[in-house]
């Protein structure tokens, strides 16, 4: 009877520690409002160690203009408030237990970012910076893993989200480009800088809405924008190479087999991408597609000379088949562009089928056998070319052209037999 009052007087004491512990967690609220005393949806509240302004949390305005800062620990911080076109606010803050939680009240931010106090921030570790029109998040201010990737670093950052199959999200908008240094990364992709390039080479992460190609050169906007996200690699990573290279054996000699590689620096970018398999999977995927052609070659998914694209497996018969590209993208001088892909994609097809039917009748039974053999073979040449010249201030020229060679032989055999008992 004494060891159970004792064990539940242990249990008692650890829930009162636990209890105790669980208090000392704190939290931080506040209301973002512009000068009219409109709430501002989005902000991002950020909270820095003062002492080498490294993130401890982060928080996004709700549509009330409303956030919290949680599971926090007593001691002073610098709070760091960014809204884009109404620049950083910042303030020192101190966390007590007696104070639980902090409200903050009514932050104003005004156009300019006035500064409510003034704080030294080191400048290699400001997470969040907004210049104009541009949210400017610094990379070293994120951990992630030795070998992440850029995907992995964007999923950090406050108001960008990643799906499963690598769209990205800012502020629930779609993410139509990813650049590095300011030029395309091998086509418009974005899952070909964020699922390639290495977290540790990039230095900011810079999001804007990017305007399009005739108001950059007119200046006058059309209102014709779109999601960018740009990365700003390191001055040591600036030229190099990279990639990815996957194979694999199995059972009835199944096999497959992938590389993807990568090299670019300030002036040049190339892609080539190698695919052989025989599990079915036909061509390359749009994704590979998309990336190696920039979107442009999308339109010639089904046109005489266009690429095929596998959307899966194909169940009819077993598959082998070969695919190679080459992407480059060229500056040539100062004020022009060439960019060239190249596709080669071959496959073959083996179908074996054998169909036997019984049919029961009343004069009898019938017995129904087909035999279908069939052997399709195609190879496919795809060429897309894109010249952008810059005459002068006043004059651009675009040339674009495309070639596909299609060769495709089929040979089939059937044979139907029926018999009655």
């Amino acid at each position: 009877m004494r060891y159970i009052f004792y064990l539940v007087q242990v249990s008692f004491f650890l829930m009162l520690c636990g209890g105790s512990l669980e208090a000392q967690k704190l939290s931080v609220k506040g209301l973002v409002q512009d000068s009219e005393k409109n709430s501002l949806i989005g902000a991002v509240a950020v909270l820095l160690s003062p002492e080498d302004s490294v993130m401890v949390s982060y928080s996004v305005t709700e549509k009330d203009g409303t956030f919290v800062l949680t599971d926090l620990n007593p001691g002073k911080f610098v709070l760091q408030i960014t809204y884009i076109g109404f620049g950083t606010l910042q303030r020192t803050v101190e966390l007590t237990t007696k104070s639980n939680p902090l409200d903050l009240g009514t932050i104003v931010m005004t156009q300019e970012g006035k500064m409510l106090e003034t704080v030294t921030i080191s400048a290699d570790y400001v997470p969040i910076r907004v210049t104009k029109d541009t949210l400017d998040f610094n990379a070293d201010a994120f951990k992630t893993q030795p070998n992440a990737v850029v995907e992995e670093l964007l999923k950090k950052l406050p108001g960008v989200e990643v799906d499963a199959d690598g769209t990205i999200k800012v502020q629930g908008e779609d993410v139509k480009a990813v650049t590095v240094d300011g030029k395309e990364f091998f086509g418009r992709d974005p899952k070909m800088a964020t699922r390639n390039l290495p977290a540790n080479a990039v230095k900011r992460v810079q999001i804007f809405d990017k305007k399009s190609k005739t108001a950059e050169f007119t200046g006058i906007d059309d209102g014709q924008e779109e999601k960018t996200i740009n990365l700003e690699l390191k001055e040591d990573k600036r030229n190099g190479l990279f990639g990815n290279v996957m194979g694999g054996y199995g059972t009835d000699s199944r096999y497959e087999g992938k590389a993807l590689i990568n090299q670019f620096n300030k002036r040049t970018q190339a892609s080539f991408i190698g695919t052989l398999n025989n599990l079915n999977n036909t061509g390359i995927n749009v994704s590979d597609f998309a990336t190696m052609t920039g979107g442009n070659g999308m339109r010639n998914m089904g046109q005489p000379g266009g690429a095929p694209i596998s959307f899966g497996p194909n169940n009819s018969g077993l598959t082998s088949s070969i695919t190679t590209g080459l992407n480059i993208n060229q500056e040539i001088g100062k004020k022009s562009k060439l960019t060239f892909s190249y596709y080669l994609t071959q496959s073959e097809t083996d179908l074996k089928q054998n169909t036997l039917v019984n049919s029961f009748l009343p004069s009898g039974t019938l017995f129904s056998n087909k035999t279908y053999n069939s052997l399709s073979d195609g190879i496919n040449h795809n060429f897309n070319t894109v010249v952008d010249i810059k005459a002068d201030s006043l004059t651009e020229l675009t040339i674009r052209g495309s070639l596909g060679l299609r060769d495709n032989t089929n040979n089939a055999l059937q044979i139907d037999t029926t018999q009655n008992a």
